[in-house]
């Protein structure tokens, strides 16, 4: 429940309207359907609380059902499905009709690789057709394939919203180098990987931290410099280095997250 504030869809207050809350999908974390419901009937009930026309009904329901692979299932009660069927089940009741915006929690916990792959697919499609979606996950994977806009809530707050590139730039800790250097085998003089990272962290002017090493690769993330600076400060050394291969990325979503989380233990320690 809510404890204060309001909201409006397609401008009219949800408290004052409740003709309003029709355009209102709602997934909620979990699964909370009428069991002794079938499938096919929950969806048609649905479809005629959000007021869909009788004429159209089968036809959506149709649609909604293929959508969410759903078909095998049509004439199975609810409590009969696995727990990643039932996520598929709650999201397409969720979007049904569809509504002008629709809150999905978590929708794709527990839904295997393919079906997950299915529904980032219509949520895309969905925003393309003018949806508001509100995405909750802890998948950043996910969020960065389905989000034009992310925020990160810290104790119920939120901490950062803007879209992905934008929090990427603001809350990004420098950037990543992945480094592979040529085979050691048949050259015992070779450099190795540990001659890079001793380079690395001899360039005073950035602040290196090595994430992982092996023999012939090595993570390292480099705060204060610029994509063009760590290109050329590479392509230079690249022969002296022996570096077979290099790769320069932004600080991944993970990172960004994991950062709000280690802020939060600070303050609290």
């Amino acid at each position: 429940m809510s404890t204060q504030g309001t909201a409006y869809i397609d401008g009219q207050n949800v408290h004052r309207r409740i003709r309003s809350t029709r355009h209102l999908g709602y997934c909620p974390q979990e699964n909370c359907s009428m069991n002794y419901l079938t499938v096919q009937d929950s969806l048609y009930l649905l479809a005629r609380i959000r007021g869909v026309q009788h004429s159209r009904i089968k036809l959506i329901v149709d649609t909604i059902s293929s959508l969410f692979l759903l078909d095998p299932f049509l004439n199975n009660y609810i409590h009969e499905l696995s727990g990643g069927t039932k996520r598929r089940l709650h999201t397409a009741i969720a979007l049904i009709g569809p509504p002008l915006v629709a809150i999905l929690d978590e929708p794709t916990t527990g839904v295997d690789p393919n079906a997950r792959q299915q529904m980032q697919e219509i949520f895309l499609n969905a925003v393309k057709a003018k949806l508001t979606i509100i995405l909750t996950s802890h998948s950043m994977d996910e969020c960065e394939r389905v989000c034009n806009r992310l925020g990160i809530m810290v104790h119920g707050q939120l901490a950062c919203l803007g879209t992905i590139q934008h929090l990427k730039s603001k809350f990004g800790q420098g950037y990543t180098i992945e480094i592979k250097v040529r085979s050691t085998d048949n050259d015992i003089n070779a450099i190795t990987i540990q001659n890079v990272q001793s380079f690395l962290l001899s360039q005073e002017q950035y602040h290196v931290e090595v994430k992982e090493t092996t023999q012939s690769t090595g993570l390292f993330q480099i705060v204060g410099s610029t994509p063009a600076e760590l290109f050329q400060l590479l392509e230079e050394n690249k022969q002296r280095l022996n570096i077979e291969t290099y790769t320069i990325s932004q600080t991944t979503l993970e990172q960004i997250f994991l950062s709000f989380g280690k802020r939060i233990r600070a303050t609290t320690d």
